[in-house]
Parts: structure tokens; C-alpha cells; sequence
């Protein structure tokens, strides 16, 4: 009897992700054939980077030649997203057909994205309820469902990002090599297309040393952890060695590190100059200007990175601007409660610190509400755990 029971509650729990697989892939595919933007960069109907990256992939195939922008040998992205488009356009094309492949494909990850939410917060609580209720505002998200129609690194990071945690997760349990391994490889992929998370690698190996004081076994499988990350930036600093003469084990663009330093650029002392150039003015400035610095980084780029939606339609479309700004305000809310709760939680601390910390680093650089929308996936996470909490407190 109690077996039958376990049954149909499994049954009824795989009908209901299904249920919101469907809804959200649904939603991803409509933003695919039914949008259409005019009067963007150059009346392309591209966004300027979807432009750029469009032009890049064209320009390799074309004249052989990694250039982001203009048209010479550069490191100004890292080759993860390109190498996506790559593959994609010499499968279908580097016109119309590739292009619009690449955003069924995308939709198709974006909603995977979607079960991974599902599974990181079932690792986490190991409760149903809470982990169906954030992979259900993850899909009927308006804004998470629209980025993935836009030729932009956040479909496929944010894919990587997830499949990454729900690894590192499992190794930091199993504390097995290959899950360390597997951690690592798609970690590796992540940074790849975003270099930014790289500081965070490290971040739960020295949590469990701390924690548990035994540094020789944490240690291994830090080692382990980094090897396919490593293995996989290799190529691509000795590329920039050998083609531009320099050791950039990432990327040369330092820009959005300056910009980010004022709400007005152009009123900085100093032109853009290399990281530790850009580091020094920040500190220069929280010297001379504390309260105008403080507030600007803790106060206005907060606002703008996790208050305000990424949601934007072609002109003269409204549909689901509503709906985008209910889920936007809920996901939010209820995310930062449970991230707050997660914090003095225990069993979920780790992983609070280091959602916390990932979502800092946004901080440092050029705030837009298009680059929170990273933080999407892990708002649902604790939305999903603050509900599931309520939930818990009504039951007898």
C-alpha cells in the first residue's frame, strides 16, 4: 500500500514537471517565431553584441580570422559562445537558416535550464513541492524565456552554470573524483563563455576545509576540479600567446570594469587602462568620493541589476509585459527571503555564501538589468525554498 502510494506521488511529480517543461518550452519557441525586432544596430534587427557575434562567426568561416570587432586577430571574448555559433552555423548554414537555428537550440537549452532548477533545489531540500514551484516561475518567466531568442551568451551559460552546480553539489556529497571531474569539465565550459565565475571555483573546496579541517582531501579534489578547467583554457591562452604576443588567459576586454566604476564614465579622472590601472582608480575613488561610491555600487547598480526586469518587446507588443512584472516582483521577493533564510540555515549555507558572492561580483562591473538576468535561475531557487518554507509551517 505505502509502495502504490510512493508510486503515484513520483507519477503525479513527473506529470507536473512535464506539465511545466511543456508550458516553458512552449513559451521559448512562440518568443522564437512569433517576435521580431526592427531599427536595432544598423537596421539589422540584431542587438549590437548579437550583431557582432553574428559578424564574427561569418568573418571566421569567410577569412579565418577570431575577431570580435574589428576584423584583426583579438581575445575580446572568450571562445565559448563562439565556438557554439560555430558549430551551429556549419551545421545549418551561416545565414538565416543557422541563425534560426541557433535559437531553437537555445530555447531547447533554456528550458533544460528549467529542470536543472528542478533538480538543484530538490538536491538542496529535498523537497518536491519546493523544487516544482521553482522550476515553475523559471518557465513562465517572460524575461528568462526571451533571452533565449537573442544570438547572446545567456542561454548557453546560464545552461552550463546550472549543470555545473547541480554537479559540484552532487561531488561536494558523493566526494567521489569523477564527480569532482565532471564538476570541473562543465564549470570549465562556463567560463569559457563567461570568465567572470572562475574566482568562484575555488570557493566550496576551502568552505569544506574550513569546515571540516581536512585539507589533504578537499585539497585532491580542488585538483581534480580544475584540471578539465584547465586542460580547457589551455588552447586558448596559448592561442593568444602565439597569435597576439601576449598571455591572456581569458579576455583582454577591461572595459566593462571602467565603466562600471561611475554612473557617468565620462567623469572619470582617467582614460581605460589595464586591470590593475582600473583597480588602483577604484580604490582612488572610494577615497576621494565614499558616499557617492558607496551609494552608486551598493544602492543604484543593485536596483538595476536584481530590481529591474531585462523584459523588453518590439515596439507596439504588450502581450505578457503583466505577467513579467508579477513574476519579476515575486521571483525577487521571495528569492532574496529565502536566500536571506538560506544564509543562517546550515545545510543550505554553503551554498547561499556562494550565490551571495557570485551575485557581488556583478557589482564591479557596468550595471544592466540584460546581466542579471544570470541570477534568474538562483531567485527561483530560494523562491521555491521560501514557499516550500510556508508550506511546511501550515502543515500540522
Amino acid at each position: 500500500m505505502e509502495e502504490t502510494s510512493k508510486r503515484k506521488r513520483r507519477l503525479s511529480v513527473s506529470l507536473m514537471l512535464s506539465a511545466v517543461v511543456a508550458a516553458g518550452l512552449f513559451l521559448r519557441l512562440f518568443f522564437v517565431f512569433q517576435l521580431h525586432y526592427e531599427d536595432l544596430h544598423l537596421g539589422t534587427g540584431y542587438t549590437h553584441d548579437e550583431y557582432n557575434y553574428i559578424h564574427m562567426i561569418q568573418h571566421f568561416f569567410t577569412h579565418g580570422i577570431y575577431s570580435y570587432f574589428s576584423g584583426a586577430p583579438d581575445a575580446l571574448v572568450t571562445p565559448g559562445y563562439p565556438l557554439f555559433l560555430g558549430i551551429v552555423f556549419f551545421l545549418f548554414g551561416i545565414g538565416e537558416a543557422g541563425i534560426l537555428a541557433v535559437k531553437i537550440i537555445q530555447a531547447v537549452l533554456s528550458t533544460l535550464s528549467v529542470v536543472l532548477v528542478f533538480f538543484i533545489t530538490l538536491q538542496l531540500t529535498e523537497k518536491k513541492r519546493g523544487a516544482l514551484i521553482a522550476a515553475a516561475l523559471l518557465a513562465i518567466s517572460p524575461a528568462a524565456a526571451l533571452y533565449s531568442r537573442f544570438i547572446l551568451t545567456e542561454t548557453l551559460y546560464l545552461f552550463l552554470l546550472l549543470l555545473y552546480v547541480s554537479l559540484q553539489l552532487l561531488a561536494l556529497k558523493k566526494e567521489k573524483k569523477r564527480f569532482h571531474l565532471l564538476a570541473g569539465l562543465f564549470f570549465g565550459l562556463a567560463v569559457l563563455v563567461r570568465p567572470m565565475v572562475i574566482i568562484l571555483g575555488p570557493v566550496p573546496y576551502v568552505w569544506k576545509m574550513i569546515q571540516t579541517r581536512t585539507i589533504q582531501n578537499w585539497g585532491k579534489g580542488l585538483l581534480v576540479f580544475f584540471l578539465p578547467t584547465f586542460l580547457l583554457l589551455l588552447p586558448w591562452t596559448l592561442r593568444n600567446w602565439i597569435v597576439l604576443g601576449k598571455w591572456i588567459p581569458l579576455a583582454s576586454q577591461t572595459n566593462p570594469f571602467y565603466a562600471g566604476l561611475a554612473e557617468d564614465p565620462s567623469t572619470l579622472p582617467v582614460p581605460d587602462g589595464g586591470f590593475s590601472a582600473n583597480l588602483k582608480l577604484l580604490f582612488s575613488l572610494l577615497v576621494q568620493q565614499p558616499i557617492t561610491m558607496l551609494k552608486w555600487f551598493f544602492y543604484k547598480k543593485v536596483n538595476i541589476l536584481f530590481a529591474w526586469s531585462a523584459y523588453w518587446l518590439p515596439e507596439g507588443v504588450v502581450y505578457f509585459i503583466p505577467l513579467d512584472n508579477m513574476t519579476n516582483i515575486f521571483i525577487k521577493g521571495a528569492g532574496a527571503l529565502g536566500l536571506c533564510y538560506a544564509l543562517i540555515q546550515k545545510p543550505f549555507q554553503l551554498f547561499a555564501v556562494w550565490v551571495a558572492l557570485y551575485m557581488s561580483l556583478a557589482l564591479l562591473f557596468v550595471p544592466n538589468s540584460r546581466f542579471g538576468l544570470q541570477y534568474l535561475p538562483f531567485f527561483c531557487i530560494f523562491a521555491g525554498m521560501a514557499v516550500q518554507g510556508l508550506f511546511r509551517r501550515r502543515e500540522p
